[in-house]
């Protein structure tokens, strides 16, 4: 069930304490497309707060998007991912991901949302 996923990730994010150390004073939207399918990020100071699940509708009010195609996105998942596929700051690097909007807090909180995008990915939302 989707809503017993969300749960799980947050407490996962939530309780990981070098995810907390990190966010600390991070407060933020974003969004991640895949596809056309749409998953936004509530983030306020470290503690992820809400995760909506939107099937079709690009998101609104996100400070900023991260994008990619669902054959991308299997290839990032697998348990041993090829060179390129292996981290999301890779997936972008070789243009297979895109990152949109005010980059800042991105490049700013890179470890911190690449490690709530990791955890994202063992909850198989």
């Amino acid at each position: 069930m989707v809503s017993d996923a969300i749960n799980r990730l947050q407490e996962q994010v939530n309780n990981d304490p070098e995810l907390m150390r990190r966010g600390k004073y991070f407060s933020t939207k974003f969004a991640l497309g895949i596809d056309d399918t749409w998953t936004m990020f509530v983030i306020d100071d470290g503690k992820l707060v809400e995760v909506l699940v939107e099937a079709t509708e690009g998101p609104k009010g996100t400070d900023f998007i991260i994008k990619t195609d669902a054959e991308t996105w299997a290839l990032f998942n697998e348990a041993n991912p090829k060179p390129g596929y292996q981290d999301l700051t890779a997936l972008v690097e070789t243009r297979r991901a895109r990152v949109s909007g005010d980059v800042i807090p991105w490049l700013s909180n890179m470890f911190y949302i690449k490690g709530v995008i990791n955890k994202f990915v063992s909850c198989e939302l």
